[in-house]
C-alpha cells in the first residue's frame, strides 16, 4: 500500500503592491497575514487544474493567508475541507521588524543549520518541527493521495530528511538531490510542486518535482 503526497509550496504572494503599510504588528504576524497577488490567484487556480492534484484524499496547509488561499483552490476541486496545521507554517525569523534583518540570513542559515535569531528558528528546528508534522499526516492518512501546502524554507527542510542539499555558493542557494538525481536548483517559484510517494513501512520510494 503505498501513500503518495503532493508538497506544494504556496503560490505567489503580494510584495510591492502597498503604498503604505501603517501597522503596529510585529514581523511574524505581518508575515502571516500576507495574502496572495492577483498573479499569484490565477497561478493557484491554475495549478489546481493539474490532473495529478484531481484525485486527491485530503489536503492540509499551514496556517499563513498565503498557504490557505492556495488550497482552498484544490480544495474546491476535490469537494474536500481544509485541514489547517500551524505546524506547516515557515520558518520563524525571529525578530520584531523586518529592519532588524541581518544582511544575508538565509544564506548563514544555509551555511550553518544551527543559526537563528533570538527566539526565531534555525534550519534544524524548522526541520525538526516539520518532519513530526510530516510523520503525524502520514501515518494518519495511510494509503492516499494527500496534499500539503506550505513554505519555501519548511519544504527545504523536509526535503533535508532524504535528499542531499549542496549549497551553490555563487547563486546563494540549495542544488536538492535525491539518489544522486538533481530534485531542484536555483531560486524557486511560487507555486511549486513536488511529489513525494511512500511505501506502506513510510520509507521513500520517489521525489519528483512536477
Amino acid at each position: 500500500m503505498k501513500t503518495t503526497v503532493y508538497l506544494i509550496r504556496h503560490s505567489e504572494a503580494m510584495k510591492g503592491e502597498f503604498q503604505q503599510y501603517l501597522a503596529t504588528e510585529i514581523e511574524q504576524i505581518s508575515n502571516e497575514k500576507t495574502c496572495l497577488s492577483i498573479e499569484g490567484e490565477k497561478k493557484a487556480e491554475q495549478l489546481s487544474m493539474n490532473p495529478l492534484l484531481s484525485h486527491l484524499d485530503v489536503i492540509y496547509s499551514s496556517h499563513y493567508t498565503r498557504a490557505i488561499s492556495t488550497a482552498k483552490w484544490i480544495a474546491r476541486q476535490n469537494h474536500l475541507k481544509i485541514n489547517v496545521d500551524e505546524r506547516l507554517g515557515e520558518r520563524k525569523i525571529g525578530i520584531q521588524y523586518r529592519s532588524e534583518l541581518p544582511p544575508y540570513f538565509s544564506y548563514r542559515q544555509w551555511e550553518n543549520w544551527d543559526y537563528k535569531l533570538g527566539n526565531g528558528e534555525s534550519f534544524n528546528d524548522c526541520k525538526k518541527r516539520i518532519k513530526q508534522v510530516f510523520d503525524d499526516i502520514l501515518s494518519q492518512q495511510k494509503g492516499k493521495n494527500i496534499a500539503i501546502v506550505s513554505h519555501g524554507v519548511s519544504i527545504k527542510a523536509l526535503l533535508s530528511v532524504w535528499c542531499d542539499m549542496r549549497l551553490n555558493k555563487q547563486d546563494k542557494q540549495f542544488d536538492i538531490y535525491y539518489h544522486d538525481q538533481l530534485v531542484i536548483s536555483g531560486k524557486w517559484h511560487s507555486p511549486e510542486l513536488f511529489k513525494l510517494v511512500f511505501d506502506e513501512t513510510f520509507s521513500l520510494i520517489s521525489i519528483q518535482k512536477i
